[in-house]
This record gives C-alpha cells, structure tokens and sequence, in this order.
C-alpha cells in the first residue's frame, strides 16, 4: 500500500493526445552505478512503481546490438535473459510506463545505451513535461572494474557499454528536448553522506524526503521481481547482476580498487595483461565524458 496518495497532475498534450498522469522519474545510469541499491531506496519508499531496466528485452530483441556488444560471451538468445510477455519493443514500454502512471507515480531504472537506443525509436518521453530526469554517475574506475569482472572478460565495444559517452549525449539532448538538465547523483555521495545526498536528490526532483527509506529488509534469495520491480530479467539474471542489492539493508561501501601514489587507477584487479591495458584505455575514454557532464552541471 502506498503511504501517501498523490494528485493528478495538470493534464497535458502529448503526441496530440491529451494524457494526465502522475510523476514519473526516470534514472538512467552506467552498469554497475549502484544504481539498483538507489531503486532499493526507491522501493523502499512504499510511494512509486517500481521499474527495473523495461528496456532490457527491448534491446535483445535488437540481434545487431547484442551480437555486436554481448555476442562473444553469451550469444543472441533472449530467451536466456528475458520472462515471457514482457513488452519487448519501445512502444509498448512506453506505454506501459503511462499506463502505470495513471495510477500510480513511477521510478524506472534504465543503463544509458538503452536509453539511447529508446530515444531514437519512442521519444515520447523524451517530450512529456510530467517526466523528471536523473542521472546516477559513479567514477568509471569503479564501475569498469566491477563490469568486467562480472563479465569475466571484455565484450566488444567496450567503451560504448560502460556508458558515460551515452550519459553524456543524453545529458545534451534532455536538456535540450526539456529545457532542463536531469539532477545529477554521485553513486559515492550516496554511501558516504547517504541522508543528505538523498536529501538533496528528493528536493531537486519534487518527492518527499523520507528518512525512514534510507533502510530497509533483505528481499532474500527466492525474490523474482516481478510483482514489486516490474523485473523483466529471468530469475537467474535478475540475481546475478543484482543479487547484492536484493540481499541489501542499505547504502553502504562497496569495494575499492587500488590506485597508485597519485590516485590513478591501477586496474591490478585484472590479472589478464591485455585486458588490463584495455580497460584502462576505457577508463581514460569515460573519464573525458564523465568529467564533461560534471562540468556542465548547474549551466
């Protein structure tokens, strides 16, 4: 049950259809941004529907992009990785995210190449006043280190995956679609200043900050996430990737990777050499686009 009930917003034209919906707010963030822990917060609100990377079967449906980034280590079947019907094109995301709306205020979580990918094929969100935007950005050294890992080894166009170009591009065009930047998060914030920075992220996009929300139960091993995440992931998936943040009771430090005396990254995690260097490349790549939209926050 929710706690609090939330009014219809103003009614609005979209696509030349005339929609009134509650709030939706829309995080996109990098693999591996902690980003799951923060829908745990969101979850644990009791306020908002929940839901948890829709566009996941939308994007495995694409045979051209899955070959080409995941192809090398697991292949082109969906069926691996997706529930039976779950929407599975950017039109019927879309519009489930409204028709969920409708009843309820909405949290979706999405990676930043699936975002990109929407954009072009369904940008009615893109052009919805009702819709706030976020960003979760953790610092590439963290996030290529804990993605290759889970990985086991590098998958084409790497770069591109690990995200912050596609973070970097979405920043521009929200901004220039909506006349507003999304409100940025630093991942690190969230677990070492965890009540202020949320705080500040409830503010900046017109929720209710509720410390009570900073904790929360373990969901245990049996959760699928289908009733309370929307999950469209296969149970297996779900908690290979997730499993963590499912077993969380709230923010706290994840590991940290080594750096040298000058605080740069050593990427001396990965014991294969060649994969080291790449990743370090990678990181090199990321960083220029993670410091750029770190640059243009507030302008």
């Amino acid at each position: 049950m929710f706690r609090y009930g939330c009014a219809l917003v103003m009614a609005f034209s979209v696509v030349g259809m005339s929609l009134a919906h509650h709030k939706i707010l829309y995080l996109i963030s990098t693999p591996r941004s902690l980003s799951t822990i923060f829908l745990r917060a969101m979850h644990a609100r009791d306020d908002m529907s929940i839901f948890n990377e829709p566009l996941v079967p939308v994007w495995y449906g694409d045979a051209h992009a899955v070959k080409q980034w995941y192809g090398a280590v697991y292949g082109v079947d969906m069926e691996e990785w997706c529930r039976s019907g779950v929407p599975r094109t950017s039109k019927e995301v879309v519009d489930r995210l409204l028709a969920e709306s409708e009843l309820h205020p909405v949290f979706v979580k999405e990676q930043s190449f699936m975002v990109q990918n929407l954009l072009k094929e369904d940008d009615r969100i893109f052009n919805d006043p009702g819709i706030t935007f976020a960003m979760l950005l953790r610092n590439p050294h963290h996030s290529i280190i804990s993605f290759y890992k889970k990985w086991g080894q590098l998958v084409d166009n790497f770069s591109e995956i690990v995200g912050y170009r596609g973070c970097y591009e979405l920043y521009h065009e929200i901004k220039k679609k909506t006349d507003k930047a999304p409100v940025i998060v630093i991942a690190e914030e969230m677990y070492t200043n965890t009540a202020d920075a949320m705080q500040l992220f409830c503010k900046n996009v017109g929720i209710p900050f509720l410390r009570e929300a900073l904790q929360w139960q373990s969901l245990g091993t049996a959760f699928d996430g289908v009733a309370e995440w929307h999950e469209v992931k296969v149970y297996e998936r779900t908690h290979y990737w997730h499993g963590d943040a499912i077993l969380s009771t709230g923010f706290q430090k994840p590991r940290q990777y080594e750096v040298d005396a000058e605080g740069n990254p050593t990427f001396s995690e990965i014991a294969n050499l060649d994969d080291r260097e790449r990743c370090k490349e990678v990181y090199r790549e990321n960083m220029y686009y993670y410091q750029r939209i770190l640059e243009n926050v507030g302008k």
